[in-house]
Order: structure tokens, then C-alpha cells, then sequence
């Protein structure tokens, strides 16, 4: 779930990255990452996070389907894409 944002070249900037795990119908876990910078530098900076998102569930029978939805919201951010998109689970 690595998200690359680039910025512009602003001497600020600022984003906020939801991730939310859903199972279909509910939200299971939700993480927010918040970073801003003025350093002052008008160059363009690309910048990774990759966050821990853990949670436990206990699904019915059958099939269970889950999603991470991230969203992406700042200022002076050029782009921002999701690289590595993987999702791991452990069953009892």
C-alpha cells in the first residue's frame, strides 16, 4: 500500500492520505497520514509512505471480499499514485 507523492515546486506543501479497509459493506480499519513542510527549497520532492495498517476480523462463511480504498487531498502536490499494492492475511 507504498503511496508516491510528488510535489510541485512550492516552497510548502502539505497532504493527508486516507486508507480505509473495507470488507464489501463495512469499514474494518481506517489510518490517516498527515505531512506538511515548508522548507523553503522550490524544488520538486517525491516522497513515499508506507503505513501498517492492522486490523482483526471474524467473517461469516463463505467468501469475504476486501478492498483498501486510499485517498489522497493536499496542497501544491503535482500527483500522487499507489505503488505496491498488497494485502496479506492470516487465518485461524
Amino acid at each position: 500500500m507504498e503511496v508516491e507523492v510528488t510535489t510541485t515546486t512550492s516552497t510548502s506543501y502539505d497532504y493527508t492520505i486516507t486508507y480505509i479497509l473495507h470488507d464489501g459493506t463495512n469499514a474494518l480499519a481506517t489510518l490517516t497520514i498527515e505531512r506538511e513542510d515548508d522548507s523553503g527549497a522550490g524544488v520538486v520532492r517525491v516522497l513515499s509512505e508506507i503505513p501498517n495498517l492492522t486490523w482483526v476480523d471474524l467473517p461469516g462463511a463463505g467468501t469475504t471480499t476486501y478492498e483498501i480504498r486510499i485517498t489522497v487531498s493536499g496542497t501544491n502536490i503535482d500527483s500522487a499514485q499507489a505503488l505496491i499494492r498488497a494485502l496479506n492475511a492470516v487465518i485461524f
